[in-house]
C-alpha cells in the first residue's frame, strides 16, 4: 500500500485503539501475547511460553493458527488487533485456535477501523476437535473464550 511503512501502520493502529478507548500498554509490552494485523500485513506477533501464534499472510488477509500447548495457563488475556487504517480496503482474518488438554486462553480481539467509509472485514473462527469431542467438552476440558466489541463468548455450547 502506498504510503504507508510498517512503523506508521502500527503506531497508527495503536493510536487507533487508545483513542477509541484501549489501554495501548498492553500492545507495548512483552508480558501479554498479542497478534497486531493491518490489511493483510502481520506488524506484530508476540507470543507467550506456552502459546505458538503461527501467521501466514493471504492476499486478502491472514490465516492465522493459535496453538495451547498442554497445560499452558495463560495468564493474561491474548489480545489480537486486526484493523485497516485507509477508507476503503478488504481483510478477512482465518483463525484457528487449537487449545490441547488442560490448557487455558482468554482472547480479546480489536478490530480498527477509524476512517473506514468502504471496508468490509471478515473474521472466521475455528476451534480444533479431537476425536469424540464436542464444544460442550472442550469447554469443560479446555478454558477457550474470546471477547469482541459484542462481548461474544467462543465456542458457545450448542443445545441439542
Amino acid at each position: 500500500m502506498v504510503g504507508y511503512t510498517v512503523e506508521k501502520e502500527y503506531g497508527g493502529m495503536i493510536d487507533a485503539y487508545e483513542k477509541a478507548g484501549g489501554d495501548k500498554s498492553v500492545l507495548q509490552t512483552k508480558d501479554v501475547a498479542k497478534l497486531v494485523v493491518h490489511e493483510n500485513r502481520v506488524l506484530a506477533n508476540d507470543p507467550v511460553k506456552g502459546l505458538r501464534i503461527d501467521t501466514e499472510e493471504t492476499k486478502s488477509g491472514v490465516s492465522v493458527k493459535l496453538t495451547v500447548e498442554k497445560g499452558t495457563k495463560v495468564p493474561h488475556p491474548v489480545h489480537l488487533c486486526f484493523g485497516l487504517l485507509p477508507k476503503e480496503g478488504l481483510q478477512e482474518i482465518i483463525m484457528k485456535v487449537d487449545a490441547q488438554d488442560n490448557s487455558e486462553i482468554s482472547v480479546i480481539a480489536h478490530c480498527i477501523f477509524p476512517n473506514a467509509v468502504k471496508v468490509r472485514s471478515s473474521t472466521r473462527w475455528t476451534p480444533t476437535l479431537k476425536s469424540g469431542l464436542t464444544p460442550v467438552s472442550i469447554i469443560k476440558k479446555r478454558t477457550i473464550t474470546a471477547r469482541t466489541a459484542a462481548s461474544r463468548l467462543f465456542p458457545r455450547p450448542r443445545s441439542r
